[in-house]
């Protein structure tokens, strides 16, 4: 769009498949999330997102509703959350199985080139989420709220949850880009 350099940064999912927008300074522009699952009783409470009875179907539902924002911002990158092998269950397979077919998909159209794909992975995600923390937030406190020393003698960094990742977005200027989100993903009549 009009000669400006774009990056999308995603973090996929079947069920908030999330991408964000950000133009040649690094500066946020736009975020969308997609939503999607298997199509049960419970899913059927929810007010909004697709729901299909295959993982195949929900791969094209995402594929097709990603490809035009793609196609639209011709991005010189793309950087997705590189997968968690520790995660358990059959997740990473999924995940792994949406990673390839989304990134295959786009080179196989055209819309990027294999060298323009990048992964980052969540530890080094939460590492910088991380740093956005008041230093007094970014350490493990025990029962009585002391930071927590390590066997290294250095204070125990913060595991990042979704409570502290939203923590540290709203200590920038960024912060708007979860606006009419809740922490559940469950989109906010605003």
């Amino acid at each position: 769009i009009g000669g400006i350099i774009y990056t999308i940064g995603i973090d996929q999912s079947y069920s908030n498949f999330a991408y964000v927008i950000f133009d040649e300074n690094e500066e946020v522009i736009d975020r969308g999330v997609l939503h999607t699952g298997d199509n049960n009783e419970y899913n059927s409470k929810k007010q909004f997102g697709r729901y299909y009875n295959s993982t195949q179907e929900q791969l094209e539902y995402l594929y097709s509703e990603f490809k035009p924002v793609v196609s639209k911002y011709s991005p010189c990158q793309l950087v997705f959350e590189g997968l968690s092998f520790g995660s358990i269950g059959n997740r990473v397979f999924d995940l792994g199985g949406l990673f390839y077919f989304i990134t295959t998909s786009l080179m196989m159209d055209g819309l990027v080139s294999i060298k323009n794909i990048h992964t980052i992975t969540p530890t080094s995600a939460k590492k910088l989420a991380r740093d956005h923390l008041d230093k007094d937030d970014q350490y493990e406190k025990d029962k009585a709220g002391n930071v927590v020393i390590a066997k290294n003698k250095k204070p125990k960094v913060k595991k990042m949850d979704k409570p502290d990742m939203l923590k540290a977005l709203n200590n920038t200027k960024d912060k708007w880009t979860v606006d009419g989100y809740s922490a559940s993903s469950v989109h906010i009549q605003t």
